[in-house]
């Protein structure tokens, strides 16, 4: 199923899943995130969980789980209030992809669109983790999950 298939078919309840150069990654409507226990969950043994969101209202969220905890979670217009067991572990990447002024302030404007923050928070883990997903792998054909609504 692909991205646009998700959207034209109105379903905000799939989740597509696919992997590239040994990493898994799952793409979901805003509305069908997992619960806070099924993230941290995934993220156990050594898992590095990696959730990009937004909810439609202009938040917009990246939080880094690995072994069951939170690293580091913050909003990147709201990038300098930080949250975590770690929370200053995305600072110099935040900084070099431009989400966050050398000062430590954020650095969006509020007239960026969720688009391209997201391109941004991607581009930043991509960097952290030393891997590339190429956007035809998000909205080219994906395997596709149907979960119950909460």
């Amino acid at each position: 199923m692909t991205a646009g298939e998700v959207f034209d078919d109105g379903n905000d309840h799939v989740i597509r899943v696919g992997g590239v150069a040994g990493w898994a990654f799952a793409v979901a409507p805003g509305y069908t995130t997992l619960t806070s226990l099924q993230e941290r969950a995934l993220s156990a043994d050594g898992v590095d969980v990696i959730v990009l969101s937004g909810n439609g209202n202009a938040d917009r969220i990246f939080i880094h789980l690995r072994d069951g905890a939170c690293v580091s979670g913050f909003e990147p217009g709201n990038a300098q209030h930080r949250s975590g067991d770690d929370p200053d572990r995305w600072v110099p990447a935040l900084q070099r992809v431009g989400l966050l002024t050398p000062e430590g302030l954020s650095a969006l404007a509020f007239s960026e669109t969720w688009v391209d923050v997201r391109r941004l928070m991607l581009r930043m883990a991509e960097d952290e983790f030393q891997l590339e997903l190429p956007q035809m792998d998000f909205d080219g054909p994906l395997r596709a999950v149907r979960v119950a609504p909460r």
